[in-house]
């Protein structure tokens, strides 16, 4: 998944017609993991990823292979995703999870 992020949202893009764009539609609220991080998000489904300035201008620097073609293909549905929850695993001498919840302004370790 290329990805770029808002702050603590998550913008990915996707063809409308996936599977993931019609499970969204039924469900929005979504995880996604990213390496060792979790991220419990509400997805938010924008529209054409061209609607979206920092999209347009982010994503072909940060993706440069794949800039170009992405605002131009009619069929693409831009998803930021809130993030609700977020969950770092790490083996401290034991697994452990440090996790962010940014509605509550909370962060503990379990």
């Amino acid at each position: 998944m290329c990805h770029i992020n808002d702050g603590l949202a998550v913008l990915l893009s996707t063809d409308r017609q996936s599977l993931k764009a019609e499970q969204m539609c039924q469900n929005s609220s979504i995880a996604l993991t990213i390496g060792n991080m979790t991220i419990e998000a509400e997805a938010e489904l924008f529209g054409h990823p061209k609607g979206h300035a920092l999209f347009v201008r982010e994503y072909p620097k940060k993706f440069p292979h794949l800039g170009a073609a992405y605002p131009e293909t009619p069929d693409d549905l831009l998803v930021i995703a809130h993030a609700e929850k977020i969950q770092l695993f790490k083996y401290l001498g034991k697994a452990c999870w440090d996790v962010l919840e940014p509605e509550n302004k909370r962060a503990y370790r379990i």
